[in-house]
């Protein structure tokens, strides 16, 4: 497949609140005028009327996502996870839904070390059977799962 690369002039504008100093927003304006380079940026020339059809400009307008990524206490998510993955054992309608909140949590943790370059250890629960064993001693201890009289009802 041949490619070129497009460059658009233009300018961004940004708007920012002045009192916490977070953008606000922003958006890019392009002008006519475009420049062409093949893959390793030498210069080119086309005439090629559907490279000059006007493609949208997505930009990422806050961090918020990012900041409130880099909010998370893993280690108190890892416990939260373990409890929910013992709470999903037990055989109840009520524990069948909890498969989506564990995926979930499954892919935060998986793109924090895989993207963010946190440590695993940090992030997954790396204990032994008997840690895990011992946390649900702890999640029963607190009321968490019903007693088998309330399962058959």
């Amino acid at each position: 497949m041949k490619e070129i690369e497009k460059i658009t002039h233009g300018h961004v504008v940004q708007r920012f609140n002045l009192e916490t100093g977070q953008l606000v927003s922003q958006h890019f304006t392009a002008s006519c005028d475009v420049d062409y380079e093949d893959i390793e940026g030498n210069p080119i020339e086309t005439t090629d009327e559907i490279l000059n059809l006007y493609h949208p400009f997505y930009m990422i307008e806050d961090d918020s996502l990012e900041r409130a990524f880099n909010d998370i206490d893993w280690e108190l998510l890892k416990k939260q996870k373990q409890t929910l993955v013992n709470l999903a054992a037990k055989e109840t309608k009520e524990a069948k839904l909890l498969d989506g909140l564990i995926s979930l949590i499954d892919s935060l943790q998986d793109i924090a070390v895989d993207k963010k370059g946190i440590p695993e250890e940090k992030v997954f629960n790396l204990e032994s059977e008997e840690d895990e064993a011992e946390q649900q001693l702890i999640d029963e201890k607190n009321g968490l799962y019903p007693d088998k009289e309330d399962i058959a009802n």
